[in-house]
């Protein structure tokens, strides 16, 4: 095995979060990069046509009419991802295929919109449904 100098944040999936420095061997397996999105255009009305996110903080800059969306991750137990909507216009959430949000039914969108300057955080209960931490 490997060893690697880091130094940073991590948090996994397997539930460690903290800071981490000096050497690592091995594998760390289940970490989750800190990204941000800042340029994230929702795409059309579907869930197979909504702009996939990759990151681990989105912001939604444009949304062009109120059918237009994007689509979670595929979820993993433990994994977090936001999404905060800059765009003048709502924007829905669609879940990964096979996949559910809340209470909807797989695949739907249910409740899941995000209006003008407002945001949410999606934490994965398991490998196929998110629980939502909405904002007022």
């Amino acid at each position: 095995m490997a060893t690697t100098k880091f130094r940073g944040y991590v948090q996994s999936t397997l539930g460690f979060i903290g800071n981490i420095v000096g050497d690592v061997t091995g594998a760390l397996a289940g970490l989750q990069v800190k990204s941000v999105a800042t340029v994230v255009a929702a795409g059309s009305n579907s869930q197979a046509n909504a702009t996939a996110l990759t990151a681990f903080h989105n912001i939604v800059t444009t949304v062009s009419a109120t059918t237009r969306a994007v689509k979670l991750p595929t979820a993993a137990t433990g994994k977090v991802v936001s999404i905060h909507n800059d765009a003048a216009t709502a924007v829905k959430v669609y879940p990964q295929t096979g996949g559910r949000i809340n209470a909807a039914s797989t695949n739907a969108v249910g409740t899941q919109t995000i209006a003008q300057n407002k945001g949410n955080i999606y934490i994965a209960q398991d490998a196929t449904r998110w629980r939502v931490v909405a904002s007022a």
